[in-house]
């Protein structure tokens, strides 16, 4: 099932520990993982190492502290701490599928593939590491509302949706 990042935390919430939510699910969804990329979006004048990519280690522990030193690589070389690609899966191309965890340019655009057991495994570790269990939710549960506009390009009539998630959701219509 796919899952997204509750924009609510990382948008509406300041002093939100983006940095320690990155990690700390990165890190978990690495256990069902078997390869790595990662990509400086915006690196840091005279960097020269952009990307790194290969097959994570076998041992669990390692595995996370090599996701913690991959993570330190990029906030260090980066001016944005949350302007990377990050992707983890279980195999090493998966260029036609969603990946387990997909971070492929900004905290807006992630998203992660994980089985129900994965998931509820995920949500107990948020909870062990004090960040929101509802951090991510199942794709079905965002909300498309369609715009009252359209527009005519090159004779198609063209209209437009806005996504909300379900926190971002609650909260607009608790204050109006």
């Amino acid at each position: 099932m796919i899952y997204l990042t509750e924009l609510y935390y990382f948008f509406d919430q300041k002093n939100f520990p983006y940095e320690k939510a990155v990690l700390v699910t990165a890190q978990k969804v690495s256990e069902w993982s078997k390869y790595y990329r990662v990509k400086l979006l915006a690196p840091k004048k005279g960097i020269v190492e952009l990307e790194r990519s290969g097959q994570l280690p076998d041992n669990v522990s390692e595995r996370k502290e090599f996701i913690l030193k991959l993570l330190e690589w990029v906030w260090e070389n980066s001016y944005t701490s949350d302007l990377f690609l990050l992707y983890l899966n279980d195999d090493e191309k998966n260029n036609s599928k969603v990946r387990k965890f997909d971070h492929h340019d900004d905290t807006c655009c992630w998203y992660m593939n994980l089985s129900n057991e994965e998931f509820r495994e995920l949500t107990a570790t948020l909870k062990q590491n004090d960040l929101p269990e509802d951090l991510y939710y199942p794709e079905d549960k965002a909300i498309m509302i369609p715009y009252p506009w359209k527009i005519k390009i090159f004779g198609w009539l063209i209209g437009g949706q806005k996504v909300y998630t379900p926190k971002r959701w609650q909260a607009e219509h608790r204050n109006g």
